[in-house]
């Protein structure tokens, strides 16, 4: 019978930066906050994966009989961006502040299989 050692590697970088606005003035006489945001996120990862022909020794070892050879090579990129906005509105005639998120965003990602030199 025949076995199959495997090695394999991973790496992941992640990182992400945020400003937000606020401001606090009065609106028809009511104290009043207004937040204004954007945020940004960028998520990497690599995957690498080998395999080896062996056989089994009698104690259920294993002896290579060859090199190992890429069987997987991934590389992966996410990006986020997102804008965001709460300011509190004096609605229905009751002069209580009901609070309103406001957001907005958008991902996108990437993908390559396959190898990569260097």
């Amino acid at each position: 019978m025949e076995a199959t050692p495997d090695a394999g590697a991973s790496a992941q970088r992640g990182r992400g930066i945020a400003r937000q606005l606020a401001v606090s003035e009065p609106v028809r006489g009511h104290a009043n906050s207004r937040a204004l945001g954007l945020g940004g996120d960028e998520g990497r990862a690599r995957f690498q994966r080998s395999t080896q022909d062996a056989t089994f020794t009698p104690d259920r070892g294993t002896v290579g009989i060859g090199a190992f050879m890429p069987e997987t090579d991934s590389d992966s990129t996410t990006r986020y961006l997102g804008v965001y906005g709460a300011s509190p509105i004096y609605g229905l005639g009751t002069g209580v502040p009901l609070p309103v998120p406001v957001r907005a965003g958008g991902a996108a990602g990437a993908h390559w299989p396959g190898s990569r030199e260097g």
